[in-house]
C-alpha cells in the first residue's frame, strides 16, 4: 500500500486510528484519498511550441493557397465571359458594317466629273437620298415624294438612291439620269423588317454608305445627300470622311430621329455636318416626311453663309459678319439644339444688321418654344424667310436661352435664291 501511495503524483494523506488499538472484533482499514493537482504547466515545452506554431502556418498558407486559386479561377472564367461577348459584339458589328452596291440601271455618262474636284455651285450635279432599313415604307415613300415636289430639277443631272442598315448583301444602290427610273427603284428597295440587324448595340452603317459615294461612279463634285437616319453608328471617328467632303463640297442633311432603333453614338452625324458646312436636325419619325419643305440645303439653293455657334445657358454672341454679293431673297436656316429630343431649349434671337439707314436689310427673326412647336413639332431646327437683302455687309449677333448650362453647337445656314459661283469656307 505504501508503494501504491507513493505512486501518485499528488500525494496521499493516510488516516489511521487514534489510538494504538481499535475495538475489539473491528478490522482495521486504510483511508486513502488522491489529491490531483490541477495546476498547468507554466508553459509548452520548446519542442510542443515548435509543433503547435508549425501545424497552425501550414493550415492557414493552405487555405490562403486555396482561395487564391478559387479567386484566380473566378477571374480566368469572367475575363473569358468578357471577352467572349466583346469579341462577339464586334464581329456582329463587322460583319454588318459594309454595304453591298449594285445597281439595275446604265452607268451614267458623267465622264472626267467622277473625279473632278473643280466644279461650281451652278453646276448640275447628283442628288443622293438615302434611308435606314429600320424605318417604315410610308416613311421612305411620303419623304421621297415631298423631296420631288421641292427640287429644282435642272440643279441635277444625276439621281441616286441608298438602302442601308441591311443585315446582308441586299441590292440597295442604284444610279441614273432619270428620276423616275429612280423612283421606281425606291419603291422595288423599301425598308423591309425581315432584313434589319437582328441586335440593338449593332450600330448603323451609314458612315460606310457616304465612303461609298467616293468609289462610285457619280458625278461627286458638289452633290447634295439627304439621310434619314432611325439607326446610330456606333462609330467615333469622322475625320477620313471631313476631307472628302470638303475636296468634292459635298452638301449632307441628316434628319436623325428622336428615338433611334440601336446604335449608341448620337454626336458623331453632327460632329460630321458641323465640320462640313452640312446640317443634322433630329425630328419625331412622323415628321420626316415634313422635312425636305424645310431644307433649301436639298432643292437645292446656294450656300452663302455658314457658322457654327457655340451656345450655353443664357446670353448672346457675336457671329462673323455676313457680307452679301447680290441684291436678292435669302433664306436663313439653323439648328436649336445639337442633339434630340428638343428638351432644353426655350429661345433664339438671331439679328443682322447693316450700317446703312435705307434699304439696308436689316432684321431678325426669333423662335421661342411655343412658336417652334406648331410648325415643327420637336425637331431640332428652323426655317425663316426669304428675307430680301442687299450687297452689304451685316453684323450677326445671336440670342439664346436654355433651361441647363449644356453645350450646344448650332448650325447657323444662309442660303441664296440665286445663283453664286463660290463655296463658302470651311471652319473647323
Amino acid at each position: 500500500m505504501h508503494a501504491e501511495l507513493q505512486s501518485h503524483r499528488g500525494g496521499t494523506i493516510s488516516n489511521d486510528s487514534a489510538s494504538g488499538s481499535s475495538a475489539p472484533g473491528t478490522n482495521e482499514e486504510s483511508i486513502t484519498v488522491e489529491i490531483i493537482d490541477t495546476n498547468p504547466p507554466p508553459e509548452f515545452g520548446v519542442v510542443d511550441k515548435q509543433r503547435h506554431f508549425g501545424i497552425l502556418r501550414y493550415t492557414v498558407t493552405n487555405r490562403f493557397r486555396k482561395l487564391m486559386l478559387i479567386a484566380l479561377v473566378n477571374l480566368v472564367v469572367f475575363a473569358a465571359f468578357f471577352l467572349f461577348f466583346f469579341f462577339l459584339i464586334i464581329h456582329l458589328d463587322k460583319k454588318h458594317k459594309n454595304i453591298s452596291i449594285g445597281s439595275t440601271l446604265p452607268t451614267p455618262t458623267a465622264g472626267p466629273m467622277n473625279e473632278s474636284a473643280n466644279c461650281s455651285p451652278k453646276d448640275a450635279t447628283t442628288l443622293i437620298f438615302a434611308y435606314s432599313n429600320d424605318l417604315t415604307p410610308d416613311q421612305v415613300l411620303n419623304t421621297w415624294y415631298n423631296l420631288k415636289e421641292n427640287l429644282q430639277s435642272s440643279n441635277y443631272d444625276i439621281y441616286s438612291y441608298g438602302r442601308f442598315d441591311v443585315n446582308s448583301d441586299f441590292k440597295n444602290h442604284a444610279y441614273s439620269s432619270s428620276i423616275e427610273d429612280i423612283e421606281n427603284d425606291i419603291k422595288s428597295d423599301l425598308p423591309n423588317a425581315a432584313e434589319s440587324f437582328p441586335s440593338y448595340y449593332i450600330g448603323s452603317n451609314i458612315l460606310s454608305c457616304i465612303q461609298l459615294v467616293f468609289n462610285s461612279d457619280i458625278t461627286r463634285c458638289g452633290a447634295k445627300l439627304l439621310f434619314l437616319v432611325k439607326r446610330l453608328p456606333n462609330d467615333t471617328d469622322v475625320s477620313d470622311l471631313v476631307p472628302l467632303l470638303e475636296k468634292f463640297h459635298v452638301s449632307i442633311t441628316f434628319v436623325v430621329s428622336e428615338k433611334p432603333s440601336g446604335g449608341m453614338n448620337q454626336q458623331v452625324l453632327n460632329t460630321l455636318a458641323t465640320k462640313t458646312n452640312g446640317l443634322c436636325i433630329f425630328a419625331e419619325d412622323d415628321m420626316f416626311q415634313e422635312t425636305p419643305t424645310w431644307l433649301p440645303s436639298i432643292w437645292p439653293l446656294y450656300l452663302v453663309y455658314s457658322v457654327n455657334a457655340i451656345v450655353r445657358s443664357t446670353g448672346s454672341v457675336i457671329l462673323p459678319v455676313f457680307n452679301a454679293t447680290l441684291v436678292g431673297d435669302y433664306y436663313i436656316c439653323m439648328t436649336l439644339q445639337d442633339h434630340g429630343d428638343l428638351d432644353k431649349f426655350r429661345m433664339v434671337h438671331l439679328e443682322w444688321k447693316s450700317r446703312e439707314i435705307l434699304n439696308s436689310g436689316s432684321g431678325f427673326l426669333e423662335e421661342t418654344l411655343g412658336s417652334h412647336a406648331a410648325t415643327y413639332g420637336e425637331t431640332t431646327y428652323t426655317k425663316k424667310g426669304p428675307f430680301t437683302l442687299y450687297v452689304l455687309p451685316y453684323n450677326m449677333t445671336l440670342g439664346f436661352e436654355y433651361s441647363d448650362y449644356e453645350i450646344n453647337i448650332l448650325q447657323i445656314r444662309i442660303y441664296s435664291v440665286s445663283a453664286v459661283d463660290f463655296w463658302v469656307p470651311y471652319i473647323n
